[in-house]
């Protein structure tokens, strides 16, 4: 890509561990703030507060606060990544999932998640996962990790495509249920018609 810059993420991203929980997630009914665990962090779906749980804590470490356009990472298996555009300082971020954060504003945090989710970039995080059972990448194998940064607004187009080509999938499998449906209820009117004769 013309002008595109090859970049290490510690170059341009602080990255930050989550809040490490010492035994079960403190969730409540209520509180100041929701804690954002591993299983709501799903890639391509972005993540806002409404439907994470209410934490009991109370004055977390603003390092792990997120704020909007906050890159969370899932390094454990299968690597996954959203961007967060829920209310600042209002969420904490739970161990072991990491945040990413940009340094300056010349990297959307959409395109990184696409960057991340890549398979060519998949391949480097996988070579230095660690552990031998349920095996994981560390905050600094992360921050080694390194990444082609084209132009904002290239970045831009590759976002919007992949959000077009994500619509498209839905789409298609929505379409494929409806002409099953559809099949179905002829089939099934067929039926009904030879009973009555």
């Amino acid at each position: 890509m013309v002008d595109s810059k090859c970049i290490k993420i510690s170059d341009r991203i602080e990255v930050t561990a989550g809040l490490a929980l010492r035994g079960a997630a403190p969730v409540s009914d209520q509180g100041r703030y929701r804690i954002l665990l591993p299983g709501s962090v799903q890639t391509g779906e972005p993540i806002s507060e409404a439907n994470l749980p209410f934490c009991s804590l109370e004055d977390p470490s603003p390092r792990v606060l997120l704020v909007p356009n906050d890159l969370v990472f899932w390094g454990r298996g299968d690597v996954r990544c959203a961007v967060f555009d829920g209310s600042p300082d209002s969420v904490i971020l739970a161990s072991p999932l990491l945040r990413l954060r940009r340094k300056d504003k010349d990297l959307l945090p959409e395109f990184l998640a696409l960057c991340l989710a890549s398979p060519s970039i998949g391949s480097q995080i996988g070579r230095n996962m660690r552990g031998s059972g349920s095996q994981f990448v560390s905050k600094k194998d992360l921050e080694d990790v390194e990444i082609m940064i084209p132009p904002v607004e290239t970045q831009r187009e590759l976002v919007e495509y992949a959000d077009l080509v994500q619509q498209e999938a839905k789409l298609s499998v929505k379409l494929t249920s409806l002409r099953q449906a559809v099949m179905n209820a002829m089939l099934t009117q067929t039926q009904n018609r030879q009973t009555l004769h």
